[in-house]
């Protein structure tokens, strides 16, 4: 294309009586560099050549006198039709009103219109496509006016308009089934000085009605008398009108002999006002039309009023490159918009007749006034700088008179510069204005290149030279390149036709990591010439690799040896060592979770519940540390008082006292194992409360049940251990035990948790057959990782059992039982992880890792820790520090370079404290450096990642080339063996692709509905807890996909286990061949569990 239109047609017939149809028309242009850019319209299929527009010169109109039609007739494109015949047809419209009975035996209203014709009128329009015509209405009501049209192949178009008409007795109006009506204007909108002429159609006669002005308040208020049901108010509009008011009218009829119920209506309209008077006019006049890179642009800017006045204001100057801004929407704040929107009515309108209410209203805020600073720029010969903002300030203050001067030094962009300049004055007055500048030059060079480059990449450098001369000309070419090799001659020479561009190519290859320089020289006749530079980055062909280990410093020194292979790229690593006192430290910050909120009018017995036992949990930690517990005790009592006083007659717990719902099973387990953890702490539980409990358990335990639905025996198992953490453990221990002989494979992780709690509570040792077996049966079901071990179970539907709280169940009875269990310490870390990453989600599941945690801190003393400590690395000391009691979430860290430890050899770490004193130090050891990736393999460590590339026509072939200018379909599967936390995969794009952001309006809409329809296909409802069927968009779990030149990366707080695929399309842009770096995939804050794509390469064909 050469820059002028090019049409094209489509065929469009409408069928019969069909309407005007809307066609959505997108076009993709393609360059000759394979960059490519769309854009779309909304075309109109018309049911005939002209339309006759109508409206009556007022909206309302009085019986008896006449009332002026104007007509307007256009063609398809708005473009005015002179001399064109109108027929007008006035219909007189009457609501026949009936009451007809629901299947419900209910009564309603129904309404339905009756048109009558009344008078048909013939007009011509003038030259200038105008006419009127006139109708004078015999009576009250609403006449609908139809305007049509014919065009020279005899097929019509219709428009229509309403005029509404006061006076002349009774009215036909629609009655609806609620008790509001709706107002009429005269006008669309008003100015200030007018009166607005407001209808009021009501259902009945002989009404007094309350009158009010309104907008955030009321504003005016007055009553006077409706004698007929089509009366018509006069509300003047002045400058505090504006932007806009409203109209609300509230009538009431006293009852009648023939209608004994009194009634009421309601109804308002909005009035807009012209913002004219507070509107400003920016005026923007460049010094010139046309403008170079280099050149000092002046612009001269004036602020007035809607009377020409200057008015002195503050401004906002932006120079921005129009490409930049062609890309998305405005996104800028619109002065009118921002300070003289349309109001809400913000008042609520209501009558005793129907509900008796005291609403407050609503407050509309008042605008404001700001402003701030900024701006700079450089300036160069050759051209290198390119920016998309030319120029940026956010207060330049005019003169009294509303003038300014701005100078714009131009940037070596060769674009149209467009100047934005909103103005704000003292009286808040708004106003914006906007002025276009070409930079440009007759010889322009533009570059068609890779947004990066890789090492090993072969490429093609591509040199579009355009003369926008009206001779062809005879162009010389030279490139000057660093930091790549360019094989043979860099010179080139050919011819390019006025108006026309034509390419140049240069085979390189890449040999070296840097940054690749070059620059482009062109010269031709007549002086013409143009050089610009312009660099890339070069990036290494790597691959990172990642390893972690960690330990405890008890009794003696902890020594780790760190060895980096050979071809380890020392440069791009490190050696990350950290020490804490404390794997759970300080759980006293969760109590404020459970805090009541102002909005809770009664809180839930499970929330009181689990405060109790995570108050407890607290407790104890906290006085194992030799903390302050008085507050704590406080807490506890009054919660003790108030689930005390909670318990149904029956001896359980509900869910939604004080309601008294029947009891529940759940609730009453938890509410028992928080009375029984506060009556191990010596807290008084009064016999009665847990006599009936007692009694509500063994009736539910006992009951009979059906085969179609069994007994949930995890169910049982918390209750049973509920009992035994109140004191009843020796009475229900023979059926704690029978559990395990006759359920035992059918129990989940946490129901094999809870009655080990429950025997244990019962006096039970581990040493236990039945204990020792679910002790064997926890600890093959775990599922270690390198952020530590947990359980998962599946999903119980109607329960509040989650991953995080069945493992916190699990630590809870590996800690009571067998404080020197092999698998607490990596549990408590993953409690920890888990902590970070969901913020633990419900009350309940808080409360039990918050009992969990602190039960090991009690156990191993952790916080009562007192001790100095050192890190070293070959004998250097990287940091010492102490840790004093209460410091359980300090933590001390140094990153080491890798280059200090070298490639090839081992390296030791020594981790060191005071034997003597208490305490435990837990440590860390996180190793990253990065490997060649030519030729690598795929990894998994703990998560599995693959990438492919297909084309949108054949999505299940595998590509590994394309032509130049093809869009690509990248789709990239995750597979997490277990739930995974702070996902980060990263998807390395090779050099030659350019991802396709589909928010940038420049995107085919096609496109988007294609990429749109394939995530859709992704859904995966079953097994995800928050999927949202009626949602319009998919499930993914990525929270946030971004885009970048060289790399696609998605983000996931939680990755549930399974398989996750995300597609995005790239297209080819570059002729090459190119490096294909693995994708890689891991756990952010656990960096050794991760896993990469293999390697490969991709052929960008001409």
């Amino acid at each position: 294309m050469d820059g002028t239109w090019r049409p094209f047609s489509v065929p469009a017939v409408l069928k019969g009586d069909e309407g005007a149809l809307q066609f959505t028309v997108s076009a993709t242009v393609t360059d000759q560099t394979a960059q490519a850019v769309a854009s779309s319209t909304e075309v109109t299929i018309h049911p005939a050549s002209g339309y006759a527009g109508i409206k009556p010169a007022e909206y309302l109109g009085e019986a008896g006198k006449e009332s002026r039609i104007d007509l307007v007739t256009v063609d398809t494109e708005g473009k005015v039709i002179p001399n064109r015949q109108v027929t007008v047809k006035v219909y007189e419209r009457t609501w026949v009103t009936t009451k007809e009975q629901t299947t419900e035996g209910a009564r309603r209203y129904r309404s339905e219109p009756v048109d009558k014709l009344v008078e048909t009128l013939n007009t011509t329009t003038d030259g200038k496509g105008e006419g009127s015509v006139r109708h004078t209405p015999k009576s009250s009501g609403t006449l609908r006016l139809v305007a049509e049209v014919t065009d020279s192949q005899g097929r019509t178009a219709r428009s229509a308009a309403y005029l509404w008409v006061w006076g002349g007795g009774t009215a036909s109006w629609r009655v609806t089934n609620d008790d509001t009506i709706q107002l009429i204007a005269d006008k669309e909108s008003y100015s200030v000085g007018d009166t607005a002429e407001i209808l009021v159609p009501a259902p009945f006669s002989d009404a007094i009605g309350l009158v009010t002005v309104e907008r955030g308040k009321v504003i005016s208020r007055g009553t006077q008398t409706f004698p007929t049901n089509n009366e018509r108010l006069s509300i003047p509009i002045t400058e505090g009108s504006v932007p806009n008011v409203f109209v609300t009218v509230v009538l009431y009829r006293r009852p009648t002999i023939a209608d004994p119920i009194p009634r009421y209506k309601v109804g308002y309209v909005r009035l807009p006002v012209s913002t004219k008077t507070r509107e400003l006019t920016v005026t923007i006049q460049p010094d010139r039309q046309q403008a170079k890179p280099g050149d000092k642009v002046k612009y001269d800017l004036r602020v007035t009023d809607s009377n020409g006045k200057g008015v002195k204001a503050e401004l906002s100057v932006a120079v921005v490159d129009k490409a930049v801004l062609s890309l998305t929407e405005e996104r800028g704040v619109n002065g009118m918009r921002a300070f003289w929107f349309e109001r809400g009515l913000g008042v609520r309108t209501s009558s005793s007749l129907s509900v008796s209410i005291n609403r407050s209203n609503d407050v509309i805020s008042e605008p404001r006034l700001g402003g701030k600073g900024g701006g700079g720029f450089d300036e160069e010969q050759v051209r290198k700088d390119f920016r998309n903002t030319a120029f940026w300030e956010a207060q330049v203050v005019t003169k009294e008179d509303g003038t300014a001067t701005v100078e714009v030094p131009m940037p070596d962009n060769l674009t149209t510069w467009r100047m934005q300049v909103r103005a704000v004055s003292g009286d808040t007055m708004v106003g914006e204005g906007t002025n276009e500048l070409v930079s440009t030059k007759p010889l322009l060079l533009r570059p068609a290149l890779p947004r990066f480059l890789r090492v090993g990449d072969k490429t093609t450098i591509r040199l579009l030279v355009r003369n926008a001369t009206e001779k062809e000309t005879d162009v010389k070419v030279s490139l000057d390149v660093e930091g790549i090799d360019v094989s043979g001659d860099t010179g080139r020479s050919g011819k390019v036709k006025a108006g026309a561009s034509t390419l140049f190519e240069w085979p390189a290859t890449v040999s070296a990591e840097g940054t690749a320089k070059l620059t482009f020289r062109a010269s031709a006749g007549g002086g013409l010439s143009d050089a610009m530079a312009q660099e890339l980055p070069v990036a290494l062909d790597v691959t990172p690799e990642t390893t972690a280990t960690g330990g405890i410093v008890l009794s003696e020194p902890m020594y780790e040896a760190v060895f980096l292979p050979k071809w380890a790229i020392l440069k791009n690593g490190s050696l990350e060592v950290s020490v804490q006192p404390s794997l759970t430290g300080s759980m006293g910050g969760e109590l404020a979770e459970f805090r009541r909120w102002p909005e809770e009018v009664v809180e839930g017995t499970v929330k009181i519940a689990s405060r109790v036992i995570a108050t407890i949990g607290v407790r104890r930690a906290d006085k194992s540390a030799g903390g302050n517990v008085e507050t704590l005790d406080s807490s506890v009592k009054d919660d003790l008082a108030s689930l005390i006083s909670r318990q149904n007659p029956d001896g359980g717990w509900s869910w939604c006292w004080p309601w008294r719902c029947d009891s529940d099973p759940e609730v009453t387990a938890v509410v028992l194992v928080a009375l029984g953890e506060a009556r191990t702490e010596g807290f008084s539980i009064d016999g009665t409360t847990l006599g009936g409990a007692n009694s509500w358990v063994s009736g539910y335990l006992n009951r009979l049940t059906d085969v179609a639905h069994p007994a949930d025996v995890n169910l049982k198992a918390h209750l049973l251990y509920a009992m035994a953490a109140a004191g009843q453990g020796e009475l229900f221990l023979p059926q704690m035990r029978a559990m395990v002989e006759q359920y035992r494979e059918k129990l989940a992780s946490f129901g094999r948790a809870y009655l080990l709690l429950g025997m244990a509570a019962a006096g039970q040792a581990k040493q236990d057959s039945h204990m020792s077996q679910l002790l064997n049966d926890l600890a093959t079901k775990v599922i270690p990782s390198a952020n530590g071990n947990h359980w998962e179970d599946d999903k119980y539907p109607g329960t509040t059992h989650t991953n995080t709280r069945a493992t916190a169940a699990v630590l809870d009875a590996l800690v009571r039982v067998d404080r020197g269990h092999p698998l607490i310490e990596e549990t408590v870390r993953w409690l920890m992880v888990a902590r970070g990453a969901a913020a633990w989600t419900t009350h309940v599941e808080r409360a039990q890792a918050v009992m969990a945690l602190s039960e090991f801190a009690v156990a191993t003393g952790e916080l009562a820790g007192d001790y100095s400590y050192s890190a070293r690395v070959n004998d250097r000391e990287l940091f010492s520090g102490r840790f004093k009691p209460g410091d359980g979430r300090e933590t001390d860290s140094k990153t080491v370079p890798l280059t200090d430890l070298g490639a090839g050899k081992v390296s030791i770490v020594g981790l060191m404290k005071d034997i003597a004193s208490p305490g435990r130090m837990y440590y860390t050891m996180n190793l990253r450096y990065v490997t060649p990736a030519q030729g690598v393999e795929a990894v998994n460590r703990g998560i599995a990642v693959t990438h492919e590339y297909s084309t949108l026509e054949s999505p299940g072939t595998r590509i590994d080339r394309a032509k130049l200018g093809t869009v690509i379909r990248v789709r990239v599967t995750v597979m997490a063996p277990s739930d995974l936390k702070y996902v980060v995969v990263e998807d390395l794009l090779p050099a030659g692709f350019e991802p396709i952001d589909t928010s940038l309006k420049i995107v085919d809409p096609k496109l988007k509905a294609q990429l749109e329809a394939e995530r859709a296909k992704l859904n995966r409802p079953e097994g995800i807890d928050y999927w949202a069927p009626w949602f319009r968009w998919y499930y993914s779990p990525w929270e946030q996909s971004q885009m970048h030149d060289d790399r696609v990366t998605l983000s996931a707080t939680r990755l549930p286990k399974g398989v996750h695929e995300y597609v995005y399309y790239v297209r080819a842009t570059s002729v090459g061949d190119y490096f294909v770096a693995p994708a890689h995939a891991e756990e952010s804050f656990f960096p050794e569990v991760f896993g990469r794509s293999d390697s490969g390469r991709f052929v960008i064909e001409p």
